[in-house]
């Protein structure tokens, strides 16, 4: 009896045997974009029957072995990896349904910004610490990963299958191998590549890309599954020579371990490494082909795979399994929203601008909200987090944020080859208690335009938000001869504008891209000028001035992706403005009037325009462009200042920048469209062409009076085209334009920087 037990023992320990050999685990190594191939492997495995029993890995191995333990199957992956929105969150970029107009600067010749951080009564520049931007990726990784940490009740052992990834611990300066918590906290930290990506904390340790210790986790499996078979998958492999030029690869080589990639002695297994091209980490454009690398190489070895893998698992089984896990997700409402990082005034700021009210939200209903922080510029980083509370059923969303230091120093300008090189510097401080307030002063220097412009704002963030703001703003333009419509040869310029104003204005936010605005201004405008070429030393200018009230309402649409020749989205915008003014005339010695003279004023001003890019021919972009302008302007005392008061058509750069007297009219019509050839994400080459149609023409009559022309009568041309290069510090181009009417109508231009001046209460 006792001799028969012990054989039905001896048959149980080794059927015990024979089943426990059938336990596979995946290991997935780093790689960046190329990691992606992991897909196809997991892919070709599941088609071919093989059991997947345990999975791990780093970086993008652990993203892509995260999705998997969390019930995602290879074909949900591969869409979500081809997606536009995946390539956008690797780079950093926001979707434009959550660009908001509402808190973007006001348009500026900026090119960059640095923080000032004041500490121990000194004041220090703060340096970024990434280069990409991880707002939506962050957002998203919640989205995607919060419901099955909630259903393995974070505990990365009772995910679909066991999970595991490799973070880097920087203060304790070794690896760290989360195993519970939340899922997306412990694979947003194992992809975090130093210096790229912003660091985030687990367990109060800053943490980064699991890459620096450990790229290919199979010590883990062994160590935490014991599989009795290991199947891996290689997409990395040891850093080529770091590049002088190229700050990444430098990185790469000083902070990523080398180590090999295999299948440790005495472990039975298989390493497949799939055939890749070199790609930048966050090029996801060769998704499909990298994914199909991993699936061709994967079946290359599979009949290798079933010899050593007896054990089998159904399409039905498979899918049974991940069907029971995913049924335990509970959904994504969210019940409390807590906000740690700032004081309670600030906290109560934050609170208001999501509009969270007394009731259950999806996460993804938060969304535009969340990014409307994010557009903040008070707000220097929020990092999300969700946890399941199974008593209430809901979950407790926790933003911890951190805001920008409240110091902002900004710099720019123009470097052009005409005189209108200019140069701006601007510094603001930013306020953040139970409202946000900011108080600026910027200027432009240069031989062409001076300004400078001091403004307070305050948001009020309720559930329908709004701000005031005021500002006080000195221009003066001087136009300079060569090509343009007064004098063709003098040394100093022969016309001056300027526009002293004071203004208050209220505005609210219309959808995320548009803005309404109602201002008033109280403001002295002037001009000084000469009637003729023919100026001797001793002659004196005319000026006029008119000390006025105008009031004005603003409907601004704006989708567009740059201040300056962008290359999609949309803008609308139109004003109406009333004006009521007392002008003074003041003559010079080459004016045919010997007194001075003064006259009450009043008009209104319509303009409404629309700039667009509406659709494609290959990799051409079309758009167009359209503008009207309609005005009861009066006729001033003479004929040149009646034109230096009416707005100019400037539709692009070159038109900005000079008075261009046969695109100003009291009344006019523009069409125009627009043609743009991409040669890369950050250059292309554009044409524009305008057809300007006056009303009403203004001519000068014998007694230097302006009086109208027949109606329709007259139009011009206007033509652009240009090479332009987005650089850091703003559009670079060079210009071939055409202006009809002008002395020189064909010139050409190189500019760096933007070509945008500040706009006086008269301008539009």
């Amino acid at each position: 009896m006792f001799r028969k037990g012990l054989f039905y023992m001896l048959i149980f320990f080794l059927f015990s045997g024979k089943i426990s050999a059938q336990k596979v685990a995946v290991v997935l190594s780093g790689g960046g974009a190329k990691g992606v191939c992991h897909i196809g492997l997991l892919k070709a495995l599941e088609e071919n029957h093989i059991p997947i029993d345990y999975i791990a890995g780093t970086s993008m191995g652990a993203i892509i072995a995260g999705l998997y333990a969390a019930g995602y199957t290879p074909q949900q992956m591969e869409a979500i990896m081809k997606s536009e929105a995946f390539e956008r969150w690797a780079k950093g970029e926001i979707a434009p349904e959550y660009y908001y107009y509402y808190k973007r600067s006001n348009e500026n010749a900026r090119w960059a910004s640095i923080r000032l951080k004041i500490r121990d009564d000194k004041i220090k520049p703060r340096l970024p610490s990434n280069i990409v931007a991880p707002y939506e990726m962050d957002y998203q990784f919640v989205q995607i990963f919060a419901d099955a940490s909630a259903a393995a009740n974070y505990h990365f052992d009772s995910l679909m299958v066991p999970f595991r990834c490799v973070a880097s611990d920087i203060a304790a300066n070794k690896p760290y191998v989360p195993l519970q918590g939340a899922l997306e906290n412990a694979i947003r930290a194992s992809m975090t590549f130093p210096f790229y990506f912003k660091p985030i904390t687990l367990e109060g340790r800053l943490m980064f890309d699991g890459g620096m210790y450990n790229n290919f986790p199979v010590d883990i499996a062994i160590r935490d599954f014991k599989p009795d078979y290991i199947i891996g998958c290689k997409a990395a492999g040891d850093y080529a020579a770091p590049d002088p030029n190229d700050v990444l690869s430098q990185l790469e080589n000083m902070l990523m371990t080398k180590i090999p990639y295999e299948i440790p002695a005495g472990q039975r297994g298989i390493l497949i490494a799939p055939t890749l091209f070199p790609v930048a980490v966050n090029d996801f454009s060769n998704t499909s082909a990298f994914i199909d690398s991993g699936y061709v190489a994967t079946l290359r070895v599979i009949d290798s795979i079933k010899k050593n893998v007896h054990r089998t698992v159904t399409p039905s089984e498979r899918a049974s399994m991940r069907d029971k896990f995913n049924q335990r997700k509970p959904p994504l409402f969210v019940d409390s929203i807590y906000v740690k990082g700032v004081n309670a005034s600030q906290a109560d700021y934050i609170q208001r601008m999501l509009h969270h009210l007394p009731r259950q939200r999806m996460f993804q209903e938060l969304k535009p909200e969340y990014f409307k922080l994010i557009a903040d510029e008070r707000v220097s980083h929020i990092f999300p987090r969700l946890h399941y509370n199974p008593t209430t059923g809901f979950y407790n969303l926790t933003l911890e944020v951190e805001l920008n230091d409240p110091i902002e120093m900004g710099f720019g300008g123009l470097i052009t080859s005409g005189p209108n090189t200019e140069g701006y510097l601007e510094a603001k401080y930013h306020g953040l208690g139970q409202n946000a307030s900011s108080l600026s002063f910027y200027t432009y220097f240069g031989r062409f335009h001076t300004a400078g412009t001091l403004m307070g704002r305050i948001d009020f963030p309720h559930e329908f938000p709004w701000f005031a703001e005021g500002s006080i703003q000195l221009n003066r333009y001087n136009y300079f001869p060569v090509g343009y419509i007064f004098l063709d040869d003098i040394l100093s310029s022969n016309l001056t504008r300027y526009d002293r104003s004071v203004a208050v204005a209220g505005g609210w936010p219309i959808t995320n891209s548009g803005l309404f605005k109602v201002s008033g201004t109280l403001g002295e405008w002037g001009a000084r000028y000469f009637h003729t070429n023919a100026i001797k030393k001793d002659d004196t200018q005319d000026k006029t001035t008119l000390d006025y009230f105008s009031t004005r309402f603003t409907l601004d649409f704006n989708s567009q992706n740059f201040r300056q020749y962008p290359t999609t989205g949309s803008r609308f915008k139109a004003i109406l403005a009333f004006t009521t003014a007392n002008e003074n005339h003041s003559p010079g010695s080459t004016s045919l009037q010997t007194k001075p003279s003064m006259d009450k004023q009043a008009f209104m001003d319509l303009k409404i325009s629309f700039d667009n890019f509406f659709g494609k021919l290959g990799k051409i972009s079309t758009g167009a462009f359209t503008e009207l302008y309609l005005s009861t302007r009066p006729f001033l005392n003479n004929y040149t200042a009646t034109m230096v008061l009416l707005p100019q058509f400037e539709a692009f750069p070159a038109l900005n920048t000079l008075v261009a007297e046969k695109f100003k009219s009291t009344s006019y019509a523009v069409a125009g469209v627009k043609s743009l050839v991409p040669f890369g994400s950050k250059i292309h080459w554009r044409s524009e062409m305008y057809f300007f149609q006056h009303f009403r023409k203004l001519f000068q009559d014998k007694y230097q009076k302006a009086y109208y022309g027949p109606w329709f009568s007259h139009h011009n041309l206007a033509f652009t085209t240009a090479w332009v290069a987005h650089s850091v510090l703003g559009p670079i181009s060079l210009n071939l334009n055409y202006i009809q009417g002008e002395s020189s109508p064909w010139f050409i231009t190189f500019n760096l920087g933007y070509v945008i001046f500040s706009k006086g209460g008269l301008d539009f």
